[in-house]
């Protein structure tokens, strides 16, 4: 998902073997904890959901030598890091772990992060004010397969055919200006362009909220990293979902980690979580299970469609509910 706090950050999902110093980056961290079993090896990038068991490091309650966790200023280099092999895991949006699964690279979403509940939007310039005004108009979006999902279901509420609108390929840094200036008559975009178009009277035609369950984030693991990293991915999942309930029940004992591992005040961490929707700890086995596999369906669906992806990914066995905190099933 193209989020709020990834504003900065420039995905090129599809550029797999980008040139990177991903390598660079990892290769110093790669020690042994102290009984001799090296470390899980965590890649993350400044995504505040993802982040959860940083303030269970800050907190000194995460133990570093089963868990090492690495800041990655790219989800191509979360990537590129993964299929070398210098990191176990990453947080990463289905559609990357998707095409890392269509080249070969065997990822598992061992938990589900959150999902998309209006952080993902169509807005609509001037003249623009339904989804039916939409015939005819030309919309910008960024190439990829969150902006296609949230396209489709727009035309497929307004009755309309993709044929009926022009769409424009541009990224999300020119979406601001694309829709104010005239460029574009409407715009699927997130974050800081978004409340900035809603600031200047942009309309909300149609966003995430309408589409339950499609667009989610999930916490990845390298199939063959599982078992030699049994201990560090219960130590990283048990942080994460800590971290998450204590945000929940009292935020500001975790506002103070976050804004620190992103950069930003205490006071505009809250925003990063505006239009997301966390997923428990009781509802994981849910989704690991049953709902992630359809979610995945439907999107690889508009990525093959969207020519995003070269080839289909394997779409069985996309989650693992064995490393989860016991209390898990509680409402499964």
């Amino acid at each position: 998902m193209p989020p709020p706090a990834r504003d900065a950050v420039t995905l090129g999902r599809r550029r797999w073997l980008r040139a990177c110093a991903a390598l660079a980056v990892v290769a110093p961290l790669a020690g042994c904890a102290r009984d001799g079993a090296p470390p899980l090896r965590v890649a993350g990038i400044d995504w505040a959901p993802y982040l959860f068991a940083e303030a269970e490091r800050v907190a000194g309650r995460l133990d570093a030598g089963a868990v090492r966790l690495v800041e990655m200023p790219s989800s191509t280099d979360c990537l590129t890091a993964l299929h070398a092999g210098t990191v176990e895991a990453a947080g990463l949006t289905l559609d990357e772990m998707l095409y890392a699964r269509s080249r070969g690279l065997d990822l598992v979403a061992v938990a589900v992060c959150d999902e998309s509940q209006g952080a993902d939007m169509l807005l609509g310039g001037p003249g623009v004010a339904s989804l039916a005004a939409l015939r005819g108009r030309r919309v910008g979006l960024e190439r990829g397969a969150v902006g296609a999902l949230l396209l489709k279901g727009a035309l497929q509420a307004a009755a309309l055919r993709p044929d009926e609108i022009v769409p424009v390929d541009m990224p999300m840094q020119r979406h601001r200006a694309a829709l104010a200036g005239g460029e574009v008559d409407a715009v699927v975009t997130y974050g800081a362009a978004a409340r900035a178009l809603l600031a200047q009277g942009a309309r909300v035609l149609f966003d995430s909220a309408r589409m339950p369950g499609a667009i989610v984030d999930v916490l990845a693991v390298r199939a063959d990293a599982r078992e030699p990293h049994a201990a560090g991915l219960r130590a990283w999942l048990a942080a994460h979902f800590a971290a998450q309930h204590a945000w929940q029940r009292d935020a500001a004992t975790v506002r103070p980690a976050l804004a620190a591992r992103l950069g930003i005040a205490d006071a505009e961490v809250d925003a990063l979580f505006t239009g997301l929707t966390l997923v428990p700890l009781a509802a994981q086995r849910e989704w690991l299970r049953v709902r992630l596999a359809r979610a995945a369906a439907d999107l690889q669906g508009v990525m093959l469609d969207g020519r995003l992806l070269e080839r289909p990914a394997p779409l069985n066995t996309l989650g693992d509910d064995a490393y989860l905190p016991p209390d898990a099933g509680a409402s499964a």
